[in-house]
């Protein structure tokens, strides 16, 4: 082998999916892969299967919605219980603001 060319290694994603998970964490202080792991029971399964919970700045939780009737209905009347939910489930205020958008949406207001 030639000096300075590199050699490829197989890695299985189930061992770089820890340190890339922990990357993540420590990005967001580690909430909001939490947040994504702990979704369903806070939102019920209904409503997670039509959102994710893709950007957590600050204390602000952005959840992209599949649906713009799903998106309406969150924002005028599950608003609240959301934010109250993610609190009760990490025993402590983790966000304040929630926002919906379209799935696929770059923005991250």
């Amino acid at each position: 082998m030639r000096e300075g060319k590199r050699r490829r290694v197989s890695v299985a994603v189930g061992e770089l999916l820890p340190e890339i998970l922990e990357k993540i964490e420590k990005k967001s202080g580690g909430r909001l892969p939490r947040i994504l792991s702990k979704w369903p029971g806070i939102v019920g399964y209904e409503v997670a299967r039509h959102t994710t919970p893709v950007l957590l700045r600050g204390k602000r939780l952005a959840v992209e919605v599949d649906d713009g009737v799903w998106m309406a209905e969150l924002s005028r009347f599950h608003r609240r219980r959301i934010i109250e939910a993610v609190n009760r489930s990490f025993g402590k205020e983790v966000i304040t603001e929630i926002r919906f958008r379209p799935q696929g949406s770059n923005s991250g207001r």
